[in-house]
């Protein structure tokens, strides 16, 4: 199933599908919009606070329904609602006091660094992409490749080990496997991870053509 249709469940299904789509939803979303409110100047307790808060007002006004997929991107509909519950929260004094992230037409500023939007879409980016890290490793240990997983997961970092022949040679005393086997399995796990992340990235999207996924993938790690 698409992300766009769990947040359809939990705003629309029978009471089991949305207590089990919500608590999906907020599993997977948590970090980037806590990361997001930490950004606001606000103390670990507070932004804990505020991001159960908006998950919580998701669903006391069953927001979820009134999600349009047409519209787009599922993280520009959670970035609005979002944006709309901080400004709401400011209004009721609850933000940290001389915060100054809310200007006179009760919008977030978008001269703090870096803007909101690109704020949210950075936290964003990062949960996809440890999502696709957790998914890839869990597929990597029922098939009792976990340890490989673990000695090669470094190469999956853009500042991670080239793919030279010294960090080949360096792995494979530590793994004991020829360095040609370990180009063949960093390939793999490359293009395993790959996969997951285009997955994901398409569960977000309202038309997930290949082009749609290619461009949302580039705009995410931009």
């Amino acid at each position: 199933p698409t992300r766009w249709s769990v947040v359809w469940r939990a705003g629309h299904g029978n009471s089991g599908e949305m207590r089990l789509a919500r608590e999906e939803l907020a599993r997977i979303y948590w970090e980037p919009v806590y990361q997001h409110v930490r950004r606001l100047g606000c103390t670990i307790e507070q932004s804990q606070d505020l991001t159960q808060g908006f998950f919580e007002h998701l669903i006391e006004r069953n927001l979820f329904a009134t999600a349009d997929r047409d519209r787009g991107r599922l993280r520009g509909y959670f970035f609005v609602i979002l944006r709309r519950y901080i400004v709401s929260e400011w209004r009721r004094d609850r933000l940290p006091k001389g915060s100054t992230l809310v200007n006179e037409d009760m919008e977030l500023m978008e001269s703090t660094e870096p803007p909101p939007d690109q704020a949210f879409k950075r936290g964003w980016a990062l949960a996809t992409i440890h999502r696709a890290l957790e998914t890839t490793a869990s597929a990597y240990a029922a098939t009792h490749r976990g340890e490989l997983f673990d000695h090669l997961r470094p190469f999956l970092a853009p500042d991670g080990p080239t793919d030279d022949d010294e960090s080949y040679a360096r792995l494979s005393q530590t793994t004991g496997k020829s360095e040609g086997a370990l180009r063949t399995a960093v390939f793999r796990l490359r293009r395993d991870f790959r996969a997951q992340l285009t997955s994901l990235v398409a569960r977000t999207l309202d038309d997930p053509t290949p082009e749609a996924i290619r461009e949302e993938i580039l705009d995410l790690l931009d």
